[in-house]
């Protein structure tokens, strides 16, 4: 899945910002009328890939150690995800 993600975002960084706009007008324009949910809904798919690609560094950037749970077959314990995500975070 991860392999997917990370091709779907270097596959939509590749795709120029007039082609997303032309979209966004038959998409968007076409049905609801002229407003500031186009505009956000093209920008924020062209933005898309950089925000994805930039948490992705992000949790690479963590201790390989915070990245596993202690005991994954013990009962009751929380997943890594409220230990990656606080590592992950600026300072």
């Amino acid at each position: 899945m991860a392999a997917a993600l990370r091709f779907t975002a270097d596959v939509m960084t590749g795709i120029p910002s007039i082609t997303v706009g032309i979209f966004g007008y038959i998409a968007i324009v076409r049905n609801y009328g002229y407003s500031g949910f186009a505009g956000a809904f093209a920008i924020g798919f062209i933005m898309l890939p950089v925000i994805v690609r930039a948490g992705e560094s992000a949790f690479r950037g963590c201790r390989p150690r915070s990245t596993r749970r202690p005991w994954p077959w013990a009962p009751g314990r929380r997943p890594s995800p409220p230990v990656v995500v606080p590592t992950a975070l600026p300072a």
